[in-house]
């Protein structure tokens, strides 16, 4: 049986310690093309993070697993947009965006351990009754991690990544 404390999470912190690790994780190719498209600079790291802890509409969460910080969760309440038809029969939507940032630590099961703990989370600490989470579909890995951990494909649309570049985002859906 999984050790309840295996996965941890702790607050994302305006210090310097955080910002390196961040940087550092989105230097790796298996986090930047999924998160951002493209390296981010160390004062992009800095001037993006420390806004969005400012901004508070998002919950920016350290991932630890065994003690060790390996990565970062973004929850934040979904703001209606052009999915808006897909999910006129949810209510109070949650999404979230997270990243493993250490290449050692893929492809060894942690998703599926840590997503339902960050779901659990979100169900607990906040008004959530649906979780939706937008993936790109070449995102194999990932799409199959949240597949086996019950959410389900309710659609999927183009949109723009980062870069402005076309992509195909698969809807999921996990309902409490």
């Amino acid at each position: 049986m999984e050790d309840e404390n295996e996965i941890t999470f702790r607050p994302l912190l305006d210090r310097e310690e955080d910002y390196q690790k961040l940087h550092k994780w989105c230097q790796h190719r298996e986090v930047y093309e999924w998160f951002e498209q493209r390296v981010l600079s160390y004062e992009e790291i800095v001037s993006k993070y420390r806004r969005k802890l400012k901004e508070k509409k998002q919950s920016l969460w350290i991932i630890q697993y065994q003690n060790k910080d390996i990565g970062l969760v973004q929850i934040y309440p979904y703001e209606e947009d052009e999915m808006k038809g897909y999910l006129s029969s949810y209510h109070n939507i949650y999404e979230y965006d997270l990243f493993i940032g250490i290449p050692s630590y893929l492809s060894k099961g942690l998703g599926k351990k840590i997503i339902p703990r960050i779901n659990r989370k979100i169900y607990q600490e906040y008004p959530a009754k649906t979780i939706l989470l937008r993936p790109f579909k070449r995102n194999r890995r990932a799409v199959c991690c949240y597949e086996e951990s019950h959410f389900k494909k309710i659609g999927e649309v183009v949109s723009k990544d980062t870069l402005g570049k076309e992509e195909i985002i698969l809807l999921l859906i996990h309902t409490k």
